[in-house]
């Protein structure tokens, strides 16, 4: 099975990412789910982390972290079982697109 691609419309460009379907089937499933449903759409992006607004942090990350439209909070799928990076052999790297432990 070939990875599928997708893109994700922001306003300031767009975001190509690959969904590892062979390597995190569980977790690619649902989040192809969420797309086909049509969940992101006007979805929102609430929180930016960059190393200048984390000052007095230890340890430093960068992270866009983004979720489905608010209004259809309500009509979530059921939570999946999480696939774990030790299982799937991918790791939480530059450029990677995960999913919350509650997803």
């Amino acid at each position: 099975m070939g990875n599928t691609r997708v893109v994700i419309e922001t306003a300031l460009g767009e975001i190509v990412a690959e969904i590892f379907e062979d390597r995190a089937p569980i977790t690619a499933t649902n989040f192809l789910r969420y797309l086909d449903a049509g969940f992101y759409e006007h979805g929102r992006w609430y929180r930016t982390v960059v190393p200048d607004n984390q000052p007095d942090t230890e340890i430093r990350i960068e992270v866009i972290q983004g979720g489905i439209n608010p209004e259809r909070e309500s009509e979530r799928f059921p939570p999946i079982p999480l696939e774990r990076t030790s299982a799937t052999g991918l790791q939480h790297l530059d450029g990677t697109l995960s999913m919350s432990r509650f997803a």
